[in-house]
């Protein structure tokens, strides 16, 4: 008797353990879906229902905690077996309460979900959120289910299908029913579907109802072979419920694959557009199909020591189940982590994975106003799959930056009424064709002749660059895609209200040359830049939509025609020469002379009204090359919190073939101001010297910043920086860098153990007003072509940048660069890249199985 009521006591302790096994994973499941719902719901509604977003997140939280108790008592916590049976019953109780309350909670808040108040105040079903409340439900009930099932006293039998023998005659009627109806549809779809093919769309659905009608007439059969007990009935079920949920799961795979552009490319843009539901469909149809063949292993698990066909027919059943669960779970895990890095990835020959640029990404997020985007490119263009990769890497940083895909071959109504509202995008003249993409900043007009939005329209063959020469070498063309230039360019110029910045280069006091397109360089230290050219600069800033403009005090003469020069107007009674008003950054480049009175004042008195200057300095000598030139514009500089050097540096070489005067200036690793955090562990070589400018020291009005550096690491001697008083080192920069590098006591003195200052940004409060360079060479013509052809130089993209962070803009950060897709030469054979590896992964899992095969027969 007394072994009896042991082995009672003992067999409930085991159940009541399995129990919590089964307990401890359901919750850690239950934690984790509504991890991935809370976020999926912040996510979606971009920090509205803030309220269920954090009802669903705290459930998460407090169903982990819920997991860590059940795990503690389960295998942490030194009890004795009696102990623990009532620890985890008493446990079980208070986490059935929970589970009810959690579950009527999640119904509830399906309800809310699914409902929205109307116009006329009535509340009705909302489509839009069908998604989250079926979801909503389905944990709901699960979490009921669970509650429920841990209040029931435990069964030493496990789960009972007695209630089934009785009706065998209505299981016989039931498979009849499923298969009739299963039947009947297929032979509809086949008559009504008939013409034109249309029953290919149909073909998930017709393959599943075949195979439905064959397993309830095989399941008919089998109820039919003789006297149901028990075990006969808990096999129906499971063969009935796992061959029907595995059909289930198919037809959510087959049917995948069929809406595969909504469901596995089109990403979150699909997922919430008016074909939602096709994802949901899939996803909650797989969840159903496993659910089902989880409750048929149930039901036969209870017999499976007893019974030696149902023990045979669960472990291959095991592992079906536990393969497509597998399937289930990378499934899931990739949707989650694209929800996590909502990227697509393009492999291009010049930037590996495709990704956009900073300054892009800083404009896209900065969109405070609805964006549509419609893409007018045919599927067959070289460019579209470039620009659906561009586009959705910019949708999936903003969810107000929409982007539609018409054809104007294909769709050609829609197009028609895009066209007559927005007529930007007819084509001009012939051959333009009218096809590209068009950008509106802020919703469409429903009607129209309500108020356009601003728009603006990028002809298709703007998007691209194509080498023509390539067709008289008989080769394929190469297509260099400039989509992400070209379009945020275009966006950036709509939010500034569709208005060009107006940029005056100062000229006529031997400053850079705005029109000289030439690769010259200053070689001579006391020469000045006037013959030095900075046209490639300007132009690119043209194409960026800034109106750029030199800008004279000197007299204009008659017949004198200079280009893209405008003469300072006299203002006032007394008649002097100012900037003129509509000068958004003054920009001073190579001045290494005095400017002359009237110009200094001008400039002095632009400053005071809150003008905005770019200032590039450099490194001069005087005619006799002995001392350091300096201008009149460094005392005004100091009067705005930047103090200019007059110290000789030089970057130390270990290498007396390398040139000491080229200096590596990067921005500091710590910074405050978006110039420095932008551009981590990006350089612009100063060449030919330049001048150390640093903040002034103590308080003022002014705050000035460091953005560029050359840093000392005592680990990269290449990165040393030698600070000279003396300019005749420069007679023999090779003498005097080998007496430093042979001479102890001449190294310690010369090297500078701190990083070095070379450009400072300048700020009133917390309006910009002035960046300093201490080189004028980096933007030069030779200079800014070479930074755009070698990846990692930012010569043209600082200045963009500190261009735009004066103006307060978003645009800061490396720009965007035109690219070259990679393509297959025409002779690699493609069929054998993709048969040949699959053969020898087909072989490697038959022979795989082959040694599991004879390991497990010993």
């Amino acid at each position: 008797m007394a072994s009896a009521v042991s082995n009672s006591s003992q067999g409930t302790h085991h159940r009541l353990q399995a129990t919590g096994r089964a307990l401890f994973v359901g919750l850690v499941w239950g934690g984790l879906m509504l991890l991935v719902f809370g976020f999926w719901m912040r996510s979606k509604y971009e920090g509205g229902q803030r309220l269920y977003t954090n009802i669903l997140l705290g459930a998460a939280a407090v169903t982990a905690a819920l997991a860590l108790w059940e795990a503690f008592t389960l295998w942490f916590k030194k009890e004795a077996p009696e102990q623990q049976s009532a620890s985890l019953a008493q446990q079980h109780r208070i986490l059935s309460y929970f589970l009810l309350g959690a579950g009527f909670g999640l119904v509830v808040l399906a309800f809310l979900l699914g409902m929205s108040k109307g116009s006329a105040g009535s509340f009705r079903f909302s489509p839009d959120n069908f998604a989250e409340s079926f979801g909503a439900m389905v944990f709901g009930l699960i979490a009921l289910c669970s509650g429920y099932w841990l209040q029931q006293p435990e069964n030493e039998a496990g789960i009972t299908v007695e209630f089934l023998v009785a009706k065998v005659p209505v299981l016989k009627m039931s498979q009849l029913v499923i298969g009739v109806l299963a039947l009947g549809t297929l032979l509809y779809l086949f008559v009504t579907k008939r013409e034109g093919g249309a029953y290919l769309n149909w073909l998930p659905e017709i393959v599943i109802l075949l195979f439905t009608s064959m397993l309830c007439l095989a399941c008919f059969l089998f109820l039919n072979s003789g006297i149901m007990d028990e075990a006969g009935v808990r096999l129906f079920v499971l063969i009935f419920g796992g061959a029907g949920g595995l059909i289930l799961f198919l037809w959510a795979v087959f049917r995948t694959y069929v809406w595969r552009n909504d469901i596995l490319l089109g990403g979150t843009v699909a997922w919430q557009g008016e074909n939602a539901w096709h994802f949901w469909l899939c996803a909650y149809g797989m969840f159903l199909a496993l659910a089902i063949m989880f409750f048929s292993f149930s039901l036969g698990k209870a017999d499976i020591r007893t019974n030696a066909v149902l023990r045979r027919v669960m472990y291959g059943y095991d592992a079906v189940v536990q393969g497509l669960l597998l399937v289930g779970i990378l499934g899931i895990s990739n949707i989650v982590i694209y929800a996590l890095v909502p990227y697509t990835f393009d492999w291009t020959k010049s930037r590996g994975a495709y990704s956009l640029s900073e300054s892009s990404k800083n404009v896209i997020t900065g969109l405070k106003e609805e964006t549509n985007v419609f893409v007018l490119v045919s599927q067959n263009s070289f460019i579209y799959k470039d620009l659906r990769v561009l586009l959705d890497n910019c949708h999936a940083l903003n969810s107000r930056f929409k982007v539609n895909y018409i054809s104007p071959d294909v769709d050609d109504t829609r197009y028609g009424e895009l066209a007559e509202m927005f007529p930007k995008i007819i084509p001009e003249g012939p051959g333009a064709g009218g096809k590209g993409v068009l950008i509106v900043y802020g919703p469409i007009p429903k009607k129209k002749t309500d108020k356009k939005p601003p728009n603006s329209f990028v002809a298709e063959k703007k998007l691209m660059d194509v080498d023509q020469m390539a067709r008289m070498r008989n080769e394929k063309p190469k297509v260099t895609f400039k989509g992400e230039e070209e379009i945020i360019k275009e966006v950036d110029f709509l939010t500034q209200g569709e208005k060009q910045r107006k940029l005056y280069f100062l000229q006529g006091n031997d400053e850079v040359d705005i029109n000289n397109m030439e690769g010259f360089d200053r070689v001579d230290l006391r020469a000045s830049f006037g013959s030095v050219g900075v046209g490639f600069l300007v132009s690119q800033l043209k194409k960026d939509n800034y109106d750029v403009s030199g800008l004279s005090f000197g007299v204009e003469l008659k017949g004198q025609n200079i280009p893209n020069m405008t003469y300072a107007p006299k203002e006032g009674k007394d008649g002097r020469k100012e900037v003129p008003g509509d000068c958004h950054t003054l920009i001073l480049a190579g001045a290494t002379n005095d400017l002359p009175k009237d110009t200094l004042d001008a400039v002095e008195r632009y400053l005071a009204r809150g003008g905005k200057m770019l200032v590039f300095l450099d490194f001069a000598l005087d005619e006799s090359g002995t001392k350091l030139q300096e201008s009149n514009l460094e005392p005004l500089l100091k009067r705005h919190g930047v103090e200019v050097s007059q110290d000789l540096a030089l970057r130390f070489t270990q290498d007396p073939n390398d040139d000491p005067r080229v200096l590596f200036v990067t921005t500091p690793l710590k910074s405050d101001n978006p110039l420095g955090q932008q551009f981590v562990n990006r350089r612009i070589n100063f060449k030919r010297l330049a001048r150390v400018v640093q903040p002034v020291e103590g308080p003022g009005r002014f705050k000035a910043e460091v953005i560029l550096e050359q840093k000392f690491n005592p680990r990269q001697t290449d990165r040393y920086t030698v600070l000279e008083k003396n300019l005749n080192a420069l007679k023999d920069l090779r003498a005097f860098m080998n007496d430093i590098r042979e001479d102890q006591a001449k190294f310690q003195v010369a090297i500078h153990t701190k990083s070095v200052p070379f450009a400072v940004a300048v700020s009133e409060g917390e309006k910009p007003r002035m960046v300093v360079f201490g080189d004028t060479d980096f933007i030069t013509n030779r200079e800014i072509v070479t930074a755009m052809r070698q990846r990692g130089l930012m010569n043209y993209d600082f200045v963009a940048s500190s261009l735009e962070w004066m103006a307060e803009r978003k645009k800061i950060g490396s720009q965007p660069k035109a690219f070259t897709p990679f393509s297959l030469s025409p002779e690699v054979n493609i069929s054998r890249m993709i048969v040949l590896p699959g053969w020898l992964m087909l072989l490697g899992l038959i022979g795989l199985g082959a040694c599991i095969w004879v390991v497990r027969r010993r």
